[in-house]
């Protein structure tokens, strides 16, 4: 999952760098019901704190499907804080357990 950049742009002194987009499709929850891993497509299973620091870090960006449409997973604050009408295109990275749960062994 590590450095896939995409070079889209390049000229003797500029450089443009694109995301990765990476779909998140199940989670593993602890015994507390807090999430602790989550599937992405074609990468396996990854550590919630790692996802959390490349969405913190820019270094890539992570999206889901719900009610068949796609949002974008953030890091900032939780949904329940968030005021505004663009909520409904984004979930917070800890409040993705409407989605299924992973299978075991991954």
């Amino acid at each position: 999952m590590y450095n896939k950049f995409k070079i889209i742009k390049s000229t003797s002194n500029f450089v443009c760098w694109t995301l990765d987009e990476h779909e998140i499709y199940c989670i593993i929850q602890d015994e507390f019901g807090r999430i602790t891993h989550v599937g992405i497509r074609d990468e396996g299973m990854q550590p919630l704190s790692i996802i959390l620091r490349l969405i913190i870090s820019g270094t890539y960006s992570f999206y889901t499907y719900k009610d068949g449409y796609k949002i974008m997973v953030h890091a900032g604050e939780s949904n329940s804080d968030i005021n505004g009408s663009d909520n409904h295109n984004k979930v917070h990275i800890e409040d993705l357990d409407f989605l299924p749960k992973c299978s075991l062994p991954f």
